[in-house]
C-alpha cells in the first residue's frame, strides 16, 4: 500500500510539471529576414498567440510576453536591416521585447501567416514622388510552403502646417492658440522682463496665417515671423510681466492637434497657492535659466520647461479587468500616485518635464476616460486621469533596465485585487481652480479629499464616542475609635463618555478644545467580617464631565499625536455599615463633587473622510477629600487613570490624502522591535482569613493600588494578507510597582504589607486590520507571567489584616488590549496601546499562625505609547 501510495503521488508531480510546462507559452524562433527589400520579424509560437505591439516613440516598439514564457531564441540580435530586438525576462517569467528600428522606417500592420506564425513588415518612409509599393510575393515560412500575406500600406506623413493662430480668454488667464497638421514638438522661451515669448517648431514648418498680426487680446499684444539662429520662429508680443502658466499640445492623435498657451500676468497666485509658493516659481524660473542657457545658447532667454526625456511614451490599455496606465521611461523611476474618490481622480505627479516630447499611443481605455496634463506647479508635470466612479489604484510598479524602463499603475473597479508590489499614498499636493470644481462632473458633490499633504483629522466641529477604562489609586488615612489606618485603595471600573470639540490646523500643528461628559461605574469596596458580623464600605465615582485642550502634530498623513490638558470634575459617593472600626470610609453616607487637573497623551487616526478613531491616556489629579465627625477623621487624595478608545465625527468632511485601498508598501512587515512608555495601574486584590486579637476569625476582603510610570521592550515578527494584519509579539515590562498599606489599632499592635511585581513578560498575538495610509488598528490577546514577592510586618497577635513573613510566588494571566499603530516612515512606526493583565489565584501562607491565609488577584492597566522598527518595511 506503501508503495502503491510513493508511485501515485511521483505520477501526480510529473503529470502537474508537464501540465504547467504544457500552458507555458514558447517562442520558438525570432527572425529578423530582408523580405524582397523590406525589413521584416517574423515570430514562431508553440500555439497561437496574440501580439500587441505598442509603438513607444519613433524608434522603439514593445511587445509584451505573460508570465511563464519559454523564450528559446537569442536574447538580442542585430541586422543590417535597421531592426534589432533585445528580449528582457523578469523574475516571474513574463518579458518584454523591446525592437529598435531606424527611424525613417515605417511600422506596418502585423499578419498571422499560420496559426502560430506571425511577421511584422518595416517600410521606408515615403515621399511625394515615389510612394512605396506592396511586396509582390509573401514571406516564405519554410523551404515547400508559403502562405499568403497582406501587408498594410505604410501611413503617411505630411510637412507640418500651422493652419492659424487665435487668442481668448481662459479663467483668468489668456489662452493662445496654434492649430496645426500634426503633432510636433515646440521650444518655448520667454525673454528677461517677460515682454516677449519666442515659439519654435522644430522642423521645417509650413505657415498659412499672415506673417504678422498688431491685433490685441487680453495679455497678446500681437506677433510676427522671425529668423534666430536660422531658425523660423514666431515673436509674440504680450504685456510685460506676463508669464506662461501652461503649455501644452491638445489633440494630439487627432487631425487637428492644438499649440495651446496660457498665459496670465506674475503677480497672479493660483487659489490653492500660497505668496510663498509664488516665490518659488521664480526661484524655479532663475534655476531653469541658469540650466538652459547652456542647452539653447540662444541669447539672453531661457526655456519654459526643462528639457528632459525622462517620458518617452504613454499608453493606456486593459488587461485581466485592470485597466493600466503604462508609461514607457528612460530611467527606472518610482512617481507619487494620487487618488481622489470624490472628484473620481488619478494623478500621476512626475518631475517637471516637455510633455510634447511624450508618445501618445492612447488617451483613454477601459476605466479611464480621458486624461489632462497639469503644469502649474513649477517643479512637478501632472498627469490627471478621469476615471469611472468608483475606481481605485489597486497597485503600481517601475522596473526594467536603463533606458527601457517602466512604470505601470493598475486601476480596478470591483474586485478586491492585492498584487504582491502595492500602492505606497501620496502625500503631493493636487491643485484645483474654481472652475474646475464647479464642472458638470463634480457638480452637487462635496469637494473634499486629496489635496493636502496630511489629513484634518480634528479641525472644524467633530462630535464623538468614547469607551473609558478606569483605575486608580486613592491614598486614604483614617482615624476610626482605636484604629488609624494608612490605606491605598483602588477605583478600578470602566465608563463612557459624550464628547464634542472643534479644532484649527496651522501646517502641521493642530489646537483645539473639547468638551466632555460621561458616566463611570468605578468603585472600591471594602469588607471586614468577625464571627459573622461585618463591616461594608464603598467608594464611587459616578458622573463627571470637563474641559479639555488639545495640542498636536500631524507625525502621518493621516494620524494625528496630540498632549491634553484640562480640568475634570467628578462626582464622589461613599458609604458604609456596620462598625467593628477596621473600616475605609465614614460610617455616614457622603457625596461630594471634586475637581482635578486632567492630563495626558493620545493618537488619532482618520478612518475615512469623517470618522476618526483614537486610543488616549490620562491622568487626573483630584482635590483631597476630608472628613471629621467627632474624634473620627479622615482624607482622601485621589489619583485616577483614564484610558480612552474613542470613535469621532466630523460634520464637515475632512480633505487631505485620499482615502483609498492603501496596503503593503505602508506598513512595515518581518521582524520588528522596539520600547514603550507610559502610565500603569498595579491593583491586588485581597482576601484574608484570619483571626483579631481575641482569637475570633476574620475575613478581610479589599482592593489596594499604586499608580507608577511604565516602560518595556518588545520585540514581534508580522505578516499581513491584503488588508488584515497579524503579528506575534514578545513583551518585557520594566515597572516594578509596590503597594503599600498599614493599619495601627490601640497604638501597640500593627498590620502592614508590601506587595511588589517585577520580571513581568508576556507573548501576544496582535490580529488587526490596515484601513488608510500606514495605520494598522488592532487587538491583543495572549499570555503573561511575572515573579511576585509578598512581605508583611506584625506587632501583636492580631493576624486580621495580612498574612505574616515574607514569600515569593509565579503567577501566569492573561493579557489583552486594542492599539493603534501609524508608520512615520517606512521603517518607523508610532503606536499607541491600551493593556489589561489579570492574574488570579495567588496563594500567601501565614509564617508564624498556619491558620491565616491569603488570596491574591492581580490586575494591571496600561497606556503606553512606543516606537517600532521594522527591519523590512
Amino acid at each position: 500500500m506503501r508503495i502503491k501510495s510513493i508511485l501515485y503521488f511521483s505520477f501526480l508531480l510529473v503529470f502537474l510539471t508537464n501540465l504547467e510546462e504544457a500552458c507555458a507559452l514558447v517562442v520558438q524562433d525570432m527572425k529578423i529576414i530582408d523580405h524582397q527589400g523590406t525589413p521584416t520579424l517574423s515570430f514562431t509560437f508553440d500555439e497561437a498567440f496574440s501580439l500587441e505591439p505598442d509603438q513607444e516613440d519613433d524608434e522603439t516598439l514593445l511587445i509584451e510576453f505573460p508570465e511563464d514564457t519559454q523564450w528559446t531564441p537569442p536574447l538580442s540580435k542585430e541586422s543590417n536591416l535597421g531592426l534589432s530586438y533585445t528580449y528582457v525576462p523578469y523574475q516571474d517569467g513574463a518579458g518584454d521585447l523591446v525592437i529598435k528600428k531606424d527611424k525613417r522606417l515605417v511600422t506596418g500592420k502585423l499578419v498571422q501567416n499560420q496559426h502560430n506564425q506571425y511577421s511584422l513588415s518595416f517600410y521606408a518612409q515615403p515621399d511625394s514622388q515615389n510612394p512605396p509599393l506592396p511586396p509582390e510575393a509573401p514571406i516564405p515560412q519554410n523551404p515547400v510552403a508559403e502562405a499568403p500575406m497582406n501587408p498594410s500600406p505604410a501611413p503617411v506623413n505630411g510637412p507640418l502646417t500651422i493652419k492659424g493662430i487665435r487668442a481668448g480668454f481662459k479663467n483668468q488667464n489668456t489662452r493662445l492658440v496654434l492649430d496645426l497638421s500634426r503633432q510636433t514638438k515646440f521650444i518655448i522661451k520667454e525673454n528677461d522682463d517677460f515682454s516677449t515669448i519666442y515659439i519654435l517648431p522644430t522642423e521645417i514648418t509650413q505657415w498659412v496665417p499672415a506673417p504678422s498680426s498688431s491685433e490685441s487680446f487680453g495679455f497678446f499684444k500681437g506677433y510676427k515671423l522671425i529668423t534666430m539662429n536660422k531658425d523660423v520662429g514666431i515673436e509674440v508680443s504680450v504685456q510685460k510681466g506676463t508669464r506662461i502658466v501652461q503649455a501644452s499640445i491638445i489633440g494630439e492623435k487627432t487631425p487637428d492637434p492644438k499649440l495651446v498657451i496660457d498665459l496670465a500676468h506674475q503677480s497672479f497666485v493660483p487659489t490653492v497657492n500660497t505668496i510663498s509658493n509664488s516665490n518659488k516659481v521664480n526661484e524655479t524660473y532663475t534655476s531653469m535659466k541658469t540650466q538652459n542657457n547652456a542647452l539653447l545658447n540662444r541669447g539672453d532667454s531661457f526655456s519654459v520647461f526643462p528639457e528632459n526625456d525622462l517620458v518617452k511614451s504613454m499608453n493606456i490599455l486593459v488587461q485581466n479587468n485592470d485597466t493600466i496606465i503604462r508609461l514607457m521611461t528612460t530611467e527606472v523611476k518610482n512617481f507619487d500616485v494620487q487618488e481622489n474618490k470624490t472628484t473620481n481622480e488619478v494623478s500621476i505627479h512626475l518631475p517637471k518635464m516637455i510633455w510634447d516630447n511624450v508618445n501618445v499611443t492612447e488617451q483613454k481605455a477601459g476605466l479611464v476616460e480621458g486624461f489632462k496634463l497639469d503644469q502649474t506647479d513649477p517643479e512637478h508635470t501632472s498627469l490627471i486621469f478621469k476615471v469611472d466612479k468608483g475606481t481605485s489604484v489597486i497597485g503600481k510598479k517601475s522596473f526594467g533596465t536603463k533606458g527601457n524602463g517602466r512604470f505601470v499603475v493598475y486601476l480596478n473597479q470591483k474586485e478586491k485585487k492585492t498584487p504582491t508590489w502595492l500602492i505606497d499614498a501620496s502625500a503631493s499636493e493636487l491643485s484645483y481652480d474654481d472652475l474646475e470644481k464647479e464642472e458638470g462632473e463634480v457638480s452637487r458633490l462635496v469637494y473634499r479629499g486629496g489635496i493636502a499633504p496630511y489629513t484634518n483629522v480634528g479641525d472644524g466641529f467633530y462630535v464623538g464616542l468614547k469607551a473609558a477604562s478606569l483605575a486608580g489609586q486613592t491614598a486614604s488615612h483614617s482615624t476610626y475609635s482605636t484604629f488609624t489606618n494608612d490605606l491605598s485603595t483602588s477605583n478600578f471600573g470602566g465608563g463612557i463618555h459624550l464628547l464634542a470639540g472643534y479644532g484649527i490646523d496651522i501646517n502641521k500643528i493642530y489646537a483645539g478644545a473639547e468638551f466632555n461628559v460621561g458616566i463611570y461605574g468605578a468603585d472600591s469596596k471594602t469588607s471586614y467580617t468577625v464571627s459573622g458580623a461585618s463591616t461594608d464600605s464603598s467608594a464611587e465615582i459616578r458622573t463627571t464631565w470637563g474641559i479639555i485642550g488639545r495640542l498636536g502634530y500631524y507625525v502621518s498623513p493621516s494620524s494625528l499625536l496630540y498632549a491634553r490638558l484640562g480640568a475634570n470634575s467628578s462626582n464622589f459617593s461613599y458609604s458604609s455599615s456596620g462598625g467593628t472600626g477596621e473600616i475605609i470610609f465614614p460610617t455616614s453616607y457622603q457625596r461630594t463633587n471634586r475637581t482635578g487637573f486632567l492630563y495626558g497623551l493620545g493618537l488619532e487616526s482618520a478612518l475615512n473622510d469623517r470618522l476618526s478613531v483614537r486610543v488616549e491616556g490620562a491622568q487626573v489629579t483630584y482635590q483631597p477629600f476630608y472628613y471629621k465627625s467627632g474624634t473620627d477623621y479622615k482624607k482622601d487624595r485621589p489619583l485616577l487613570n483614564e484610558i480612552n478608545l474613542g470613535i469621532g465625527y466630523k460634520l464637515n468632511p475632512m480633505s487631505g490624502p485620499a482615502m483609498g485601498d492603501i496596503y503593503e508598501e505602508s506598513v512595515g512587515t518581518g521582524f520588528y522591535f522596539g520600547a514603550d512608555s507610559g502610565l500603569s495601574t498595579f491593583v491586588n486584590h485581597r482576601n484574608v482569613t484570619g483571626v483579631n486579637g481575641s482569637s475570633a476569625t476574620t475575613t478581610y476582603d479589599g482592593e489596594g493600588s499604586t499608580v507608577d510610570p511604565a516602560w518595556g521592550l518588545f520585540v514581534g515578527y508580522s505578516d499581513h494578507q491584503d488588508k488584515f494584519f497579524m503579528a506575534g509579539e514578545l513583551q518585557l515590562d520594566l515597572t516594578k510597582p509596590i503597594i503599600s498599606e498599614s493599619i495601627l489599632n490601640g497604638g501597640t499592635t500593627t498590620e502592614s504589607y508590601s506587595n511588589k511585581l517585577q520580571w513581568l513578560w508576556a507573548l501576544t498575538a496582535r490580529p488587526g486590520y490596515i484601513f488608510n495610509h500606514g495605520t494598522i488598528g488592532y487587538g491583543r490577546i495572549g499570555m503573561i507571567g511575572g515573579s511576585f514577592s509578598h512581605s508583611s510586618q506584625h506587632s501583636g497577635t492580631q493576624h486580621s489584616f495580612t498574612a505574616g513573613g515574607s514569600e515569593k510566588v509565579y503567577g501566569i494571566g492573561i493579557r489583552v488590549g486594542a492599539g493603534l499603530e501609524t508608520f512615520i516612515t517606512r521603517h518607523l512606526a508610532l503606536r499607541s496601546d491600551y493593556i489589561l493583565d489579570y492574574i488570579p489565584g495567588l496563594k500567601i501562607k501565614d509564617q508564624s499562625n498556619g491558620n491565616v491565609t491569603e488570596k491574591i488577584n492581580l490586575i494591571n492597566n496600561e497606556f503606553k505609547l512606543g516606537l517600532s522598527w521594522y527591519l523590512n518595511p
